[in-house]
């Protein structure tokens, strides 16, 4: 993704010029945040009925954070190799605090910015309804990213009145590392509410007793993932209607009949060894 943003900067160069030096920094921004969330959305359009029906908000976001992260450590790598290193060494995809005459900036970062994009994906996602709210959701945190993204590379070059009103909008970057805290916290707490909700309603998706071995503890790990795997289809089972929401009833009533085996093959097993039986 980022040899074809690169490259896609030479075309605009050699097409606009050189001198359109403030168009670039707003343009780009806009071309990199779309590239980095574009092998998220062609995994999530791949698996739409299948994989990605299972999936929480925490999980689309750490694809994107993922996505953004990587993209970040080569393109500092392409960087570092064509103007050196500065002062100081950074060993992972982290953000930046640039200090200044205008105050302290934040530089959230490639991590950061797709991350965030993820995590409104991933709630408009997990939420199905109503479609013109959620779609307006799934791309708000991607607009955020492309605007606090081109307010940096923008402020970084120009200082007028754009820049001024950039750095405004986006708190001096500084905002964009608040709404992803939030959000994280946020995702976290949806995500635990699903499962707590699966949990009260269907006895087969009720933890069973701890480990005593090493066998059984992967058992068990593979029943919570089953576990949260239900609860999120049946949450957009419980949203959706018409024929998708008979594909995901479906695709939960399969995913419940292994949580009902697997709990009739620990009801079978010796007391004293749950999930002894369970491959």
């Amino acid at each position: 993704m980022l040899g074809l943003a690169i490259l896609l900067s030479r075309i605009f160069e050699a097409t606009l010029g050189t001198g359109t030096m403030r168009s670039r920094a707003l343009v780009i921004p806009f071309v990199e945040e779309i590239l980095k969330l574009a092998p998220v959305a062609w995994m999530l359009w791949r698996q739409r009925r299948g994989g990605a029906q299972v999936l929480g908000i925490c999980d689309v976001l750490l694809f994107a954070a993922a996505c953004g992260a990587g993209f970040g450590f080569v393109e500092d790598s392409f960087i570092r190799h064509h103007i050196g290193w500065p002062g100081s060494l950074a060993w992972l995809p982290t953000s930046e605090i640039v200090g200044g005459r205008h105050g302290a900036h934040l530089i959230a970062g490639h991590g950061t910015w797709t991350g965030l994009a993820g995590l409104t994906l991933g709630v408009a996602l997990l939420l199905r309804r109503p479609r013109p709210a959620m779609s307006l959701i799934a791309v708000s945190g991607c607009i955020w990213a492309v605007l606090d993204h081109a307010g940096n590379n923008y402020g970084n070059s120009f200082r007028d009145a754009l820049s001024t009103t950039l750095r405004f909008a986006t708190g001096n970057g500084w905002l964009t590392a608040h709404l992803f805290l939030v959000g994280i916290v946020a995702a976290i707490a949806v995500d635990f509410c699903v499962v707590r909700a699966a949990v009260s309603n269907f006895p087969e998706t009720r933890r069973p007793r701890g480990p005593l071995s090493w066998a059984q503890a992967r058992a068990l790990w593979k029943f919570l993932r089953l576990q949260r795997q239900f609860a999120y289809a049946v949450a957009r089972y419980q949203r959706e209607v018409g024929l998708a929401r008979s594909r995901l009833a479906a695709f939960a009533a399969g995913l419940d009949a292994v949580l009902v085996n697997l709990h009739i093959r620990n009801t079978t097993a010796d007391a004293t060894m749950p999930f002894a039986n369970t491959p």
